[in-house]
C-alpha cells in the first residue's frame, strides 16, 4: 500500500470550516493519537466522539480504518504532526454578523469562502448584535463592512447636511 501522508490530511482537514472547528480539533487531536495505541478497542472511537467536533472526527475516523500505516508510531507521529500543522496553518477570514448562525448557514457560508477566496480558508466567526444586519469582513489585512448599521448611519448623515443646509 502506497503512503500518502499529505492526500490523508488533506481528506481530513478540508472538512473544517470554521476556527472553532479548528481549536476544537487541535485541543483533542493528540488524544485521539495516544488512544491508537490503547488495548481497549473502544478507546479510539469513545476518544474520536469526544474530544473532536463531528466534523473532523467522521474524516479521521475514515482515514485512521483505512491507513494501515497509523498502526506504526513513527509513521502515525508524522500524520498527527502533519494535520496538527496543517490545522494550525489554515487561514482565517474573519467574519462578524449579526446572529447565531445554523449549520446550513455556516455551510453555505463556507462554501462560498472556498469558491470565492480558495482552499485552506476557515471562518473566525463572531456574533455582534451592534450590526443589526451585513457584515464585516477581515483578510489578509483588508477590512470591509457592509452593514445595515452603517448604511442607517450614512443616511442620517445625508439628511443632516440636506436639513443644515436648508437651514443655512
Amino acid at each position: 500500500m502506497r503512503i500518502s501522508l499529505k492526500s490523508d490530511i488533506e481528506c481530513v482537514i478540508k472538512y473544517i470550516r470554521t476556527k472553532n472547528e479548528r481549536d476544537l480539533g487541535l485541543a483533542g487531536l493528540r488524544i485521539v493519537e495516544e488512544n491508537l495505541y490503547r488495548d481497549d478497542p473502544r478507546a479510539l472511537e469513545r476518544s474520536l466522539k469526544s474530544e473532536l467536533p463531528a466534523i473532523l472526527a467522521r474524516p479521521l475516523k475514515d482515514v485512521l480504518s483505512r491507513a494501515s500505516y497509523v498502526y506504526e508510531r513513527e509513521l502515525s507521529q508524522k500524520f498527527f504532526d502533519g494535520l496538527e500543522l496543517a490545522l494550525t496553518n489554515l487561514v482565517l477570514l474573519r467574519l462578524e454578523i449579526a446572529f447565531e448562525p445554523t449549520e446550513s448557514t455556516v455551510e453555505r457560508l463556507h462554501s462560498w469562502v472556498r469558491k470565492e477566496v480558495g482552499e485552506g480558508v476557515i471562518l473566525d466567526l463572531e456574533i455582534r448584535e451592534e450590526i443589526r444586519g451585513g457584515a464585516r469582513l477581515t483578510f489578509k489585512g483588508r477590512y470591509i463592512e457592509k452593514t445595515l448599521s452603517n448604511l442607517i448611519s450614512a443616511a442620517l448623515e445625508n439628511k443632516r447636511v440636506e436639513i443644515s443646509n436648508i437651514l443655512s
